[in-house]
């Protein structure tokens, strides 16, 4: 968590606004991770300072002290450095053009042209620019370059520093981009024999699902290696499973479009990629439409590949995905934002019903003390109403022991239950697991287990009481003071 102010007369102020907000949702900080007054230091891998944003040394002298590659794996970590300093490289497809073409090549080759390429890469990776916030005033000037491998666009402004003008880099943010429009502009602007149509493109797809909203995560790689990260937020309900087949379907659309021919999907779903594969049935209504439409898309293809991988292998996508489903707005990042309006399948079942439902005369009794005409269910509502209680909007059941429980309409309860039934709810070993027993052990919670035995048998019962019996004469005969032992009374255990 980061409070930057613009000047220093302002972060007293900022610093109190941030703490007020703290308290106000009862959020404690660790005072010995906590520093104040910095005016510079790294924060997500860039030196951030009152000037500027600059490129971190280290990520530099990576790529100046690496050796020419040797291999795929090493042309990759090569290239995979070069992207995380491309805020701060003007037209670094061009510079990156022959590595890339290194990795299209099935039997590898270091050629003259890629180590020149390198070599001019380490000289520049010295001269990067900073990129600044921009003064009132200013000129501004848009520089857009145009070559035979990519089109790229960069503000500019320029500022007098010492008797003479410096020109550096201003950080600036892309607008939300439709699907439509993203697809268009990739197979537009990109010629068609760079598109290499028999390489391989990867689709990494994740979808989220709250109480607010829900979203979709995308990461594209394209056979280049160039990379297109996506997030979609969506105007209407959909469950988990809901959302991670219209990621996949979304996915494939803005592939196929783009110029893709071979595809490799993944998913941390295995649910969605055991139904597309085959292994599981769809027995819901929604997933079954939602299946039919990825097996005709998938058709489009001449290659296609859906693989579950573990959620830690799906980390870009299941963070767009959250980015999607919890944010209110377009958010100010490098990414292309948009809303989806409507699902990508004809509902024909679970329509929501905006009827009256069974709470709204409890509402309205509550809220306005409204009573229905009829007298007897005018009698029985204010009857039936003393059981339950109206906060901030919602309305909740009183019980004598438990406490209070939150009333949902039929339509939330019907997604309550998909939710359980499709597998959003963990099965496993909850009380037995690991995480779970390391939790209990922090607290020195006991955790007590038991096991179903077979039903006894009548003598068997009675042999257990006798036993047990005995076993509470010698105890009471073994206590100080107790003489009258005829009053004691031979009793059934079982009643």
């Amino acid at each position: 968590m980061i409070t930057k102010s613009k000047q220093a007369s302002q972060h007293a102020a900022d610093l109190r606004e941030t703490f007020l907000t703290l308290r106000k949702h009862q959020m404690k900080l660790n005072p010995d991770k906590c520093v104040f007054g910095v005016t510079g230091g790294k924060c997500l891998g860039f030196l951030v300072d009152e000037r500027g944003i600059e490129a971190n040394p280290d990520k530099i002298r990576a790529i100046q002290n690496m050796r020419s590659p040797t291999s795929v794996k090493e042309v990759q970590k090569l290239t995979g450095c070069v992207a995380a300093l491309g805020r701060f490289l003007s037209k670094s497809a061009d510079k990156c053009s022959p590595f890339f073409n290194t990795i299209k090549q099935q039997k590898f080759e270091w050629t003259a042209e890629a180590e020149e390429s390198f070599r001019q890469l380490k000289e520049h990776l010295s001269t990067l620019p900073k990129l600044v916030s921009p003064i009132k005033g200013e000129r501004l000037v848009l520089y857009v370059s145009v070559s035979e491998y990519s089109l790229s666009g960069r503000k500019s402004h320029i500022r007098n520093r010492h008797g003479k003008q410096e020109i550096e880099a201003l950080l600036s943010i892309p607008p939300a981009i439709k699907a439509q429009a993203l697809a268009d502009f990739i197979a537009e602007s990109t010629l068609p024999y760079h598109l290499e149509p028999n390489q391989e493109w990867k689709l990494y797809v994740d979808g989220s699902s709250t109480q607010s909203a829900s979203g979709a995560g995308l990461l594209i790689v394209s056979s280049a290696g160039v990379r297109m990260e996506r997030a979609v937020r969506f105007e209407f309900a959909a469950s988990n499973n809901e959302a991670e087949y219209e990621a996949l379907l979304m996915g494939l659309r803005i592939c196929y479009e783009a110029g893709a021919k071979k595809l490799s999907a993944f998913s941390d779903s295995q649910l969605i990629v055991g139904q597309v594969n085959g292994e599981f049935e769809a027995k819901d209504d929604s997933m079954k439409m939602y299946l039919q439409q990825v097996k005709e898309f998938v058709q489009k293809f001449d290659k296609f590949t859906l693989e579950h991988i573990p959620r830690s292998q799906n980390a870009q996508a299941d963070s767009l995905a959250k980015l999607a489903s919890s944010a209110e707005t377009s958010a100010a990042r490098d990414i292309i934002w948009e809303v989806l309006p409507n699902p990508s399948i004809n509902f024909m079942v679970d329509t929501i019903d905006r009827s009256e439902t069974w709470m709204e005369p409890y509402i309205e009794y509550l809220r306005n003390q409204t009573l229905p005409q009829d007298e007897s269910q005018a009698k029985m509502l204010r009857k039936k109403a003393r059981w339950f209680e109206l906060h901030e909007g919602t309305l909740y059941k009183k019980s004598y022991t438990h406490p209070l429980l939150k009333c949902v309409s039929p339509e939330e309860g019907n997604y309550i239950l998909r939710e359980i039934h499709e597998g959003g709810c963990d099965n496993g070993r909850q009380f037995v697991s690991k995480n779970t027993i390391e939790y209990c052990d922090k607290f020195n919670i006991q955790i007590r287990f038991s096991s179903v035995s077979r039903p006894q048998t009548n003598g068997q019962v009675e042999s257990a009481n006798k036993e047990i019996l005995n076993g509470i004469k010698k105890k009471i005969e073994g206590v100080k003071g107790f003489q009258d032992q005829k009053s004691l009374e031979v009793f059934d255990i079982r009643s």
